[in-house]
């Protein structure tokens, strides 16, 4: 693979804005694999579904590694990495010359590929992902993919069926809509009211750590509450789009030094319920956290385990779950 990093910088003689800086990490990758679909080889085969259409389908499909890649390919994947930030006047930032940087955008991210062996639909599905924080408190993701691809209506159930044609050259635009997500976020403690200095962590730890909050339990905090939004856009092709919110939380409480229980729950607006509740037990054991959920609505089944704190090492823990239909 090949990947760099190019800089873009303008400064403003403005009184607030003193620059804006973009920056692009564009990638190259090559990937390679061999025929596996004819010959002896041939590690697939196919079947007639209930429209008529012809499907195909790998013998190794739930086998030990996992199914064959299919087809030949030879395929260039590439990507843009962005991010987006700006320098303003700040009186209160006197550490810094009185200037502080505010990130735009923390990352967006841009990638498909192109497979050179393929007899048709050479172009992969483009795909946009990225992440922001606004105002230090509250976290967004957002992610979208297109199919480059045109799409028709075949026989008397009007199946809808893709042909090799850019959808962009077809019918003007840049491809068929497959879905897009939104979720919105922010963690409330004592500590997110204060001003005070952090200690610098690893970039990539804490944002694994701001995705995954449900996993982490703050000894330290008297008590914490998570919020989430959750916004899911589906289009069925040629077909009218389907959309899905829901509204989740999930609070702790310090009871003491080492222990702490919390509560998660939420509301599907869509379906217009409540989603998944579990009442939540967490102990500190030093390096590592043991962690009792039980789940009393719905499916009625408790979880237990004992993890590592480090995210560095998220996948050494030990973890037993039982649902009702176990006893």
């Amino acid at each position: 693979g090949f990947s760099t990093i190019l800089y873009g910088t303008k400064s403003f003689t403005d009184k607030k804005i003193v620059a804006i800086r973009h920056v692009v990490r564009p990638n190259l990758s090559a990937v390679w694999n061999p025929d596996f679909q004819s010959g002896a080889q041939n590690g697939y085969k196919s079947y007639i579904d209930s429209q008529m259409m012809i499907k195909s389908y790998s013998i190794y499909e739930n086998g030990i590694i996992g199914r064959p890649t299919g087809g030949p390919q030879a395929s260039l994947n590439f990507g843009f990495g962005n991010n987006l930030e700006i320098k303003v006047r700040s009186t209160k930032d006197t550490a810094n010359g009185g200037v502080k940087k505010v990130k735009i955008i923390e990352s967006l991210n841009i990638r498909s590929g192109y497979n050179f062996l393929a007899d048709s639909f050479n172009l992969s599905t483009l795909n946009i992902a990225g992440n922001t924080t606004i105002l230090n408190k509250i976290r967004m993701n957002f992610s979208t993919s297109f199919d480059p691809y045109s799409y028709t209506l075949v026989g008397p159930n009007e199946v809808a069926t893709r042909y090799n044609q850019f959808a962009i050259n077809d019918m003007k635009k840049l491809g068929h809509f497959v879905q897009s997500a939104v979720s919105i976020s922010t963690n409330l403690n004592p500590q997110a009211f204060k001003k005070k200095e952090t200690d610098k962590v690893n970039e990539d730890e804490l944002e694994y750590i701001n995705n995954n909050l449900q996993n982490y339990v703050d000894f330290n905090l008297p008590w914490s509450l998570n919020l989430n939004y959750n916004l899911n856009s589906r289009t069925p092709v040629l077909k009218e789009k389907t959309v899905s919110q829901s509204i989740t939380f999930q609070g702790d409480i310090k009871l003491t030094e080492n222990w702490k229980i919390g509560v998660s729950s939420g509301y599907d607006i869509t379906k217009k319920d409540i989603s998944f509740t579990s009442f939540d037990f967490f102990r500190d054991l030093h390096c590592w956290q043991m962690t009792f959920k039980w789940y009393p609505i719905q499916r009625q089944m408790f979880d237990f385990g004992i993890s590592v704190k480090s995210s560095t090492l998220k996948d050494l823990k030990l973890n037993r779950r039982r649902s009702w239909f176990d006893f």
